[in-house]
């Protein structure tokens, strides 16, 4: 067993445990970045770390190899296996994200605007790769990838009724594969905010249009709805019916407060 296989074996017994990371931080000099994640330098370059599951690892996988080969910028994902557990090994991509540089104010709103018209044009490439490609992948479509997290985060009840709402609003429009989550910490920009790569395989998912706009427009609270209705329509030649998406933005919103709140009691009884 070799060092990096030593420290993951370490991570795998004690990751659950978050005061198990400040002395393990000590451990082979590796880096860790939360109780799930943590980087090494393997050769002169430096890699990530991130305990999964078999079937993320493997939609990761397979999203990487089909989005590479049609020339999407994402990390090159790979499978590594230890005691049992799944992880996932990323090759770290020089770049900093999009939401790092507005919380520094490095922005200008029509720079802010490029972006999302790159990260949109991307998101059509991967939604004319076509749903046979990604047969082999289970679990693809949102909601029901969707549905699997809240009955671990929230119990069965409310994993149904978020479920049947999910199902309605992810599934009702032009239902294509879309990278779900566009928000600016999935977006890896050089030094002249082109976008180097998309981050979060895990949002490769089946869903409509306004279920990925809406997710977009919530983390851009700067963006207009009308902003990303005119991006969207130059983009994918497609138009957008604005007043479902104010909509929906709404709901959305709501709904995050309903979450959150829910979380919060959740945390309280344990």
């Amino acid at each position: 067993m070799n060092d990096v296989q030593k420290y993951i074996e370490l991570i795998r017994t004690q990751a659950t445990n978050p005061t198990d990371i400040k002395p393990m931080k000590k451990v082979l000099n590796r880096e860790i970045l939360t109780s799930s994640l943590f980087s090494t330098v393997e050769f002169g370059e430096r890699f990530v770390y991130k305990i999964s599951d078999p079937k993320t690892s493997m939609h990761n996988l397979l999203m990487a190899q089909i989005l590479l080969k049609n020339n999407i910028p994402v990390p090159d994902s790979k499978i590594f296996i230890s005691g049992g557990t799944y992880f996932e090994k990323y090759k770290i991509i020089p770049g900093i994200t999009a939401s790092l540089v507005m919380a520094n104010d490095l922005l200008t709103h029509n720079q802010i605007l490029d972006i999302l018209t790159q990260a949109l044009t991307l998101d059509k490439k991967i939604s004319t790769l076509g749903i046979e490609n990604t047969a082999l992948v289970n679990d693809l479509v949102l909601c029901d990838r969707r549905y699997k997290h809240h009955i671990k985060t929230y119990g069965k009840f409310i994993a149904n009724v978020y479920y049947h709402i999910n199902k309605r609003q992810t599934m009702s429009g032009n239902v294509t594969l879309h990278h779900y989550d566009l928000n600016p910490a999935n977006i890896l920009l050089d030094e002249n905010n082109n976008i180097r790569a998309l981050l979060d395989l895990d949002s490769i998912a089946i869903c409509d249009e306004y279920a990925a706009l809406t997710q977009i427009l919530s983390f851009w609270p700067m963006v207009t709805v009308d902003e990303i209705a005119k991006i969207y329509t130059q983009t994918f030649q497609r138009d957008i019916d604005t007043k479902r998406l104010t909509h929906l933005l709404k709901f959305r919103r709501t709904r995050d407060i309903i979450t959150t709140k829910l979380r919060n009691i959740k945390s309280r009884k344990k």
